[in-house]
């Protein structure tokens, strides 16, 4: 079932890429929404971000700067995280892009003692996107560490992440 469905993508990102025109990867006043699945050190993590760019032409007129959220739930120990990010893009040309910023939020676990409760967190990432079509696009970030109550964690955001990107 899993080869099935990897060759299911695969075919329709053949598709996209052979049929599809290049265009700005990031522009102004656009929004994306991206669905996410990546790997953390507790296992599988789906997510949700949602991105607005909010200026255009910074760094010689090819990098932008997006707000936005995110939310994301992991499985293995089943928490949450409801966080707000801010993304720095440089245009490479061509419908992609690289990327990098911060993300500020908190990160929601269930206990059997005390019930619901919540830590402040932060994270930082690296991540690149090209789009395949003027709405249709991938993206993959890669976030090694983040921050809870002043420690270094390795599990709050997957260390590792792609998904569907759809721009509107």
């Amino acid at each position: 079932m899993r080869r099935i469905f990897l060759l299911t993508c695969l075919s329709v990102l053949c598709y996209l890429a052979a049929n599809g025109q290049n265009s700005s990867a990031f522009s102004r006043s656009e929004s994306m929404l991206s669905e996410r699945v990546g790997y953390a050190y507790t296992g599988v993590a789906t997510s949700l971000v949602y991105e607005y760019n909010l200026v255009d032409g910074l760094l010689r007129g090819t990098s932008s700067l997006g707000i936005g959220g995110y939310v994301g739930y992991f499985w293995e120990y089943s928490h949450g995280i409801a966080a707000a990010r801010v993304t720095l893009h440089n245009q490479l040309g061509n419908g992609f892009d690289l990327y990098g910023g911060a993300l500020g939020g908190v990160r929601m676990m269930k206990f059997e003692e005390t019930g619901w409760g919540g830590k402040p967190i932060t994270a930082i990432f690296l991540g690149g996107r090209y789009m395949f079509t003027n709405t249709l696009g991938m993206d993959f970030e890669l976030s090694p560490t983040s921050l809870i109550d002043n420690e270094i964690v390795f599990s709050v955001v997957p260390v590792v992440s792609v998904g569907f990107v759809q721009k509107f």
